[in-house]
């Protein structure tokens, strides 16, 4: 009986520490002042894989500003970015891409990543630097860029404040917008030149992650058969002799969309086969968000009957 009694007292006290460390490690992940905002898991997700901390065990501190050092440590760990198989002479130094920064401080590893992958970061920036919202999204652009490339199709988004924001850094921002990386704020605004905070960046770099680990899973994955596209055909008199022709792929959501006939095969004595050709937006270029009716027209002898088939 003693030894039963025992028995259950071990049992006993291995449940209430196994319940002791699950509930101090569920608390461990979260923090009091980000408690109940949107983006909460995110942030936390970011903690438990290493990425950001607190500036204590209980609190983010979301409102502060971030500095250029905890920007690019940031932009660095959430995308995985290193120095890849670049050989050095000797060990490469946190100084030599940028004079300002110190060798052998918590951030100089990160600094020597965003020398060696060309981040468009300003050599002569000082790492205790208040960033701006542009700053940010220029950096995290360039180095999701790193980890691709990735098709975008850059329509472009309006931006309620778009005169703030420095030319060269529209590109950047306008990707960000287009791939749900970063979104406007409720007026339509970006605020490129306001500082970042900490909360602001965190999401930024989640999204980026995401973004980037999606795609990658995508590449993965054997790609699903797309279905045909529904071309509609129009045949009205153009002439005594001929009737035209339209293939149209209907409304599309900017002019990058277009179609174009090749050829017409008169197969039989009463049958035409129209060929095409679809194409989409070039990714190198940007388009209005404008819909546009996409079609094309050609002359058909009259009194066939009009099929279309795509070119091989």
């Amino acid at each position: 009986m003693k030894v039963e009694v025992n028995i259950m007292k071990k049992l006993t006290t291995t449940l209430l520490a196994a319940m002791l460390v699950f509930s101090l490690g569920s608390s461990a992940l979260a923090f009091s002042d980000i408690k109940g905002k949107p983006e909460e898991k995110a942030i936390l997700s970011l903690k438990e894989k290493g990425i950001v901390d607190g500036i204590d065990a209980q609190r983010f501190a979301p409102n502060a500003t971030m500095t250029a050092a905890q920007g690019i440590q940031l932009i660095v760990k959430a995308l995985e970015l290193d120095t890849g198989k670049v050989r050095f002479i000797r060990a490469p130094k946190a100084s030599d891409s940028f004079p300002k920064a110190k060798d052998d401080v918590w951030y100089s590893e990160s600094f020597i990543i965003a020398g060696v992958n060309n981040l468009p970061v300003d050599r002569e920036i000082d790492p205790q630097q208040i960033i701006t919202k542009e700053q940010f999204a220029e950096w995290l652009y360039a180095a999701v860029e790193k980890t691709g490339p990735y098709p975008v199709i850059q329509m472009f988004q309006l931006i309620g404040d778009e005169d703030q924001i420095t030319p060269g850094s529209m590109n950047a921002i306008q990707v960000l917008l287009l791939t749900k990386i970063a979104k406007l704020d409720e007026k339509g605004n970006f605020q490129p030149k306001k500082p970042i905070n900490r909360y602001e960046a965190a999401v930024l770099a989640y999204n980026a992650m995401e973004f980037v680990a999606k795609h990658k899973a995508d590449a993965g994955a054997p790609a699903a058969p797309q279905p045909a596209e529904d071309i509609k055909i129009s045949v009205t008199k153009d002439s005594e002799e001929f009737n035209k022709v339209t293939l149209s792929r209907g409304l599309m959501p900017n002019p990058g969309y277009g179609i174009s006939i090749d050829r017409v095969d008169y197969v039989s004595a009463d049958e035409a086969v129209v060929y095409y050709t679809l194409r989409a937006p070039d990714p190198t270029k940007m388009y209005p968000a404008v819909m546009t009716e996409v079609e094309a027209s050609t002359t058909v002898k009259a009194g066939y009957k009009v099929t279309a088939a795509a070119s091989k």
